[in-house]
């Protein structure tokens, strides 16, 4: 895949995941950035760990690209401000696509955008930079994808959706044909969304409606 040395951000199980595809890919991943204990995992073994991001400053010029390993977590903005701040310092992030996903030569995958085992991004598909399409998901033809997004594992959006930035498309969630969705919403796990949802919104699955983000639950 690519003959640059590479580091990781984060060391949980995102991280895990994300350094058994590179495995396979044959990358060589040079460095672990990591502030919390490491995880007691075969596949972190053997690579150099960091304690800090100052310390990765420190060896710049032994690292030419950086994988974000750190996962979408709800309400969290700390995979999106590890690639904002990265690239303040003039990074760049490794887009990283599974032998066993399906991509689309006709579809368009932004720097550090993550495409797990499994995945299908069928034709015209666009994807912003940093998201991740995890295991098993599925973006049908010309669907696009905002920045930092995160389409969790089974997830199925049909045809001509739109999908905006620091989105969480939950689990066996479905969205069908051509809806639109704003930034920072939440369709939680096996949703079906059959109706646009606007900006800073939650859908809830079992009862299949969305509220504003901050409004209460009935």
């Amino acid at each position: 895949m690519t003959n640059k040395r590479v580091a990781i951000i984060g060391a949980g199980g995102h991280a895990s995941a994300i350094l058994d595809i590179l495995a396979v890919l044959n990358v060589d991943i040079t460095l672990i950035v990591s502030p919390d204990q490491v995880i007691d995992r075969a596949v972190f073994n053997g690579i150099r760990i960091l304690k800090s991001d100052e310390e990765l400053l420190r060896y710049r010029n032994e690292v030419d690209s950086l994988v974000n390993g750190v996962g979408f977590v709800i309400n969290s903005k700390a995979r999106t401000n590890v690639h904002n701040e990265f690239v303040k310092h003039g990074f760049e992030f490794l887009t990283v696509v599974s032998p066993h996903a399906y991509v689309s030569c006709h579809a368009v995958i932004a720097d550090g955008v993550q495409v797990m085992h499994g995945a299908i991004i069928n034709c015209g598909v666009k994807i912003g930079k940093n998201s991740i399409i995890n295991t098993g998901a599925i973006l049908e033809h010309d669907t696009l994808v905002g920045c930092h997004t995160h389409i969790a594992p089974g997830a199925i959006v049909c045809g001509g959706v739109s999908i905006g930035s620091n989105s969480y498309i939950g689990a066996g969630a479905t969205v069908i044909n051509s809806i639109k969705i704003g930034d920072n919403v939440i369709i939680g796990a096996g949703a079906i969304v059959t109706k646009d949802v606007i900006t800073n919104s939650v859908v809830y699955p079992a009862r299949g409606m969305s509220k504003g983000l901050g409004e209460k639950n009935d």
